[in-house]
């Protein structure tokens, strides 16, 4: 009964040492994305094997961690004035000043979506 309690303790304590360590703000930004949680993962996994994408690999966790709290304001309006934004080449910074400026407007939250950056819904 002993040695089996061991075996499974080392087991456990092998899977812990072999299982991805996130930082908590990870964690919670990974918890947060909701069904997206695995493309999430998938990105991080394909980096972190190996040693030559350790940049690579800090990069992605960087910006996924930062992720929760942004989005991008969506719906038939904003879509329809970004494609006249893109069909008259306006920059990005016109672009980007008008969904700040969108953003702040209060009756777009009811009328408009908010596609969260993470892909955990609104």
């Amino acid at each position: 009964m002993m040695k089996n309690f061991v075996l499974v303790l080392m087991g456990l304590l092998c899977w812990q040492c072999h299982a991805p360590q996130y930082s908590g703000k990870l964690r919670e930004a990974l918890a947060a994305a909701g069904e997206n949680r695995g493309e999430l993962e998938r990105v991080l996994a394909h980096y972190a094997g190996e040693a030559e994408d350790s940049l690579k690999w800090q990069a992605a966790c960087f910006l996924i961690e930062n992720m929760p709290g942004h989005y991008t304001a969506g719906g038939k309006m904003l879509d329809s004035l970004r494609k006249r934004l893109d069909r008259d080449t306006a920059s990005y910074f016109a672009r980007k000043a008008m969904d700040v400026m969108l953003s702040a407007m209060p009756e777009l939250d009811e009328k408009e979506a908010r596609r969260e950056d993470s892909g955990g819904g609104v």
